[in-house]
């Protein structure tokens, strides 16, 4: 299992769980006999959040200031997506597909997942 506190659960199309960790990773694995298929650890920092898109790849958030995009079946990391200042607390796939990011830099991005180009910056209050 993971050597840290859990920090964000999903569920696949294949009925797989999913989780990231405090421990930098995040780990795949198969519900019914509790096994690890497969453990991502290209991060460099706490995982925060996890998302899936409609091509069932994989979307992490972490502490490590990046998004990075996994393709589950092979844990292959496609695309790493730079561009917040801050942790990356939370993720979202809208009704187009685009994904939305959160994070401690007080912005929340919208992004082109093909290209890894921010499309727009929704700018708040910096605390």
């Amino acid at each position: 299992g993971h050597n840290g506190s859990i920090s964000s659960l999903v569920i696949n199309n294949d009925n797989q769980l999913i989780s990231g960790s405090f421990d930098n990773t995040i780990k795949i694995w198969n519900i019914e006999d509790g096994q690890v298929i497969r453990t991502l650890n290209e991060h460099t920092n706490w995982i925060y959040s996890l998302v899936i898109n409609s091509n069932n790849e994989l979307i992490s958030g972490s502490g490590d200031w990046t998004i990075k995009i996994w393709n589950m079946k092979t844990g292959q990391l496609i695309r790493t997506l730079t561009g917040h200042t801050g942790d990356v607390n939370t993720l979202v796939i809208d009704k187009e597909n685009e994904l939305i990011s959160g994070s401690d830099d007080g912005t929340i991005k919208i992004w082109n997942m093909k290209t890894g180009e921010i499309k727009r910056s929704l700018i708040g209050n910096n605390y």
